[in-house]
């Protein structure tokens, strides 16, 4: 029996592997499938200075992120994006690169990431500035006065919009959450809502970029999601299950599975060879 068990484990054809490593890979993103997944620290802190804002309390979402990156950093945006809705607090959108705003907008044609799915108004609950062009220096005019653009993304006045009415500068922020894919932009958010005005920021960025901002993580930075993997941490943290979840789940059962392989067909050719088995060629 054992001799036949290795020989058809040593004969199985290789196009069979390759579809059960297909079908691997494909599952997690159709099905809910949950491995063990360590949640970094960061992750945590992520969350809880998120939880720490008060109802009523100011998020500025500022989405600088470029759209040749935009598919590392696409799974924590929309994760931490939803979450925020959820919470009791005033959101402004607020991006200082050009294509800030398309992603965006990318974000926001998610199903489930519409503000008013959360019963958030318009004008009351959140409100959309844009793009304000001008690099650091656009950063720092707008953290001494948030109304600086004048109008917002569709070109209404600010001073219009009730929510807008009583805030003026970065003193009036709870929290920021940064999402960008330049270290250019990162260092410009530490200088001018940390060195200025002390704000507590958190990072949303590119995984493979999380070295250039450890300098200055936990005092300037206090917390960061670096890629899928952030926001697979941050879904088990809040009870979602987005597009970082699957993409996490679907490398880890490929891998897992991988790991099987080797180690079943290693010991069935170990077998083989030390019980002289013969194998099909």
């Amino acid at each position: 029996m054992a001799k036949s068990i290795v020989s058809r484990i040593l004969d199985i054809d290789i196009r069979w592997v390759n579809l059960v490593v297909i079908i691997g890979l494909v599952l997690p993103l159709l099905v809910p499938i949950t491995l063990p997944l360590v949640v970094n620290q960061s992750t945590i802190q992520f969350k809880k200075y998120i939880d720490a804002v008060p109802s009523g309390g100011l998020i500025i979402w500022q989405n600088s992120v470029s759209l040749s990156l935009y598919g590392d950093v696409e799974a924590p945006d929309l994760t931490t994006w939803k979450y925020i809705l959820q919470r009791p607090v005033k959101i402004i959108i607020v991006s200082f690169s050009a294509d800030g705003p398309s992603s965006q907008k990318n974000i926001m044609a998610w199903p489930g990431a519409d503000p008013n799915d959360y019963g958030k108004k318009y004008g009351i609950d959140w409100v959309w500035i844009g793009y304000i062009p001008g690099d650091e220096p656009a950063v720092a005019a707008f953290t001494k006065n948030l109304k600086v653009s004048g109008t917002d993304y569709s070109g209404t006045p600010l001073d219009q919009l009730d929510m807008m009415k009583n805030l003026h500068d970065a003193n009036d922020v709870s929290l920021v959450i940064a999402s960008q894919a330049s270290l250019d932009v990162a260092s410009w958010t530490i200088r001018q809502w940390y060195s200025s005005y002390s704000r507590n920021i958190v990072f949303v960025h590119f995984s493979s970029d999380m070295p250039s901002l450890m300098p200055y993580y936990p005092v300037m930075l206090k917390a960061y999601l670096s890629g899928s993997g952030g926001a697979a941490e941050l879904d088990v943290l809040t009870g979602q299950f987005g597009i970082g979840s699957k993409l996490v789940q679907s490398v880890s059962l490929v891998l897992l599975m991988s790991i099987v392989f080797i180690v079943v067909t290693n010991i069935a050719e170990w077998i083989s060879h030390t019980h002289k088995i013969e194998v099909k060629a």
